[in-house]
């Protein structure tokens, strides 16, 4: 380690940290089907707030019913929603007649 160019002890701690949070963010998520004794998942213990009309297009009305299918003391200013990727940038591509983004 002393021989080393770079600081080589913060760079193994921060690797180490990631793979560790990365296996703790899937368990959390879907759970950890190794056990009884760990995470059940998110994903998996959540109720349906809203469905979709359509499975491959969402609408500006859907996303508002899903935030108010959320108990109003859990739906602050630092309340956050968990989605895919894919379906963030669905809702940013939604416009008006106009063509204008929401």
């Amino acid at each position: 380690m002393q021989d080393s160019a770079f600081d080589l002890e913060s760079y193994l701690a921060k690797e180490l940290a990631r793979a560790v949070n990365a296996r703790f963010e899937q368990d959390f998520m879907t759970g950890a089907s190794n056990s009884t004794t760990t995470p059940k998942g998110l994903m998996t213990s959540a109720t349906v707030g809203v469905t979709a009309a359509s499975t491959t297009a969402i609408t500006a009305d859907e996303i508002i019913s899903l935030i108010h299918s959320v108990a109003p003391q859990y739906r602050t200013a630092n309340s956050s929603l968990i989605l895919h990727d894919n379906t963030l940038a669905a809702i940013r591509k939604l416009k008006d007649s106009g063509g204008q983004y929401l």
